[in-house]
């Protein structure tokens, strides 16, 4: 615990390396306090079918999900998750890759969660 749950389209640049990008979102969020690094779990899901806005609005997407336990204050969340979207945004800018990136912060039940690191 926490999960950083990325999911994106499949059409991104070939120079975007998505072990880079996950390396970076992990390490962004280790830097919060109340975050444990050897708990962070990071992973990533491409989407082969979406839909993007329209023609106004770039092609591609970046979707991510941070997955905390409750007990979190609302501008320790918005921290969290502003830096997740900042560390993504670098990587989609360096790729030149401009593509929309969302971030939401969801709450787990604490009493039904279960978790071990064995």
């Amino acid at each position: 615990m926490p999960h950083i749950v990325v999911k994106y389209s499949d059409n991104a640049p070939e120079n975007l390396n998505w072990s880079n990008v996950l390396a970076d979102l992990h390490a962004a969020l280790a830097e919060h306090e109340t975050i444990t690094l050897s708990q962070i779990k990071t992973y990533a899901h491409p989407l082969n079918t979406y839909i993007v806005g329209d023609d106004t609005r770039p092609e591609g997407m970046i979707h991510i999900q941070l997955r905390l336990l409750r007990g979190r204050s609302d501008e320790l969340r918005t921290a969290m998750g502003q830096s997740l979207h900042d560390a993504a945004r670098a990587q989609t800018n360096a790729a030149n890759w401009p593509c929309a990136i969302s971030v939401e912060t969801v709450e787990l039940h604490n009493e039904t969660y279960c978790s071990s690191y064995e």
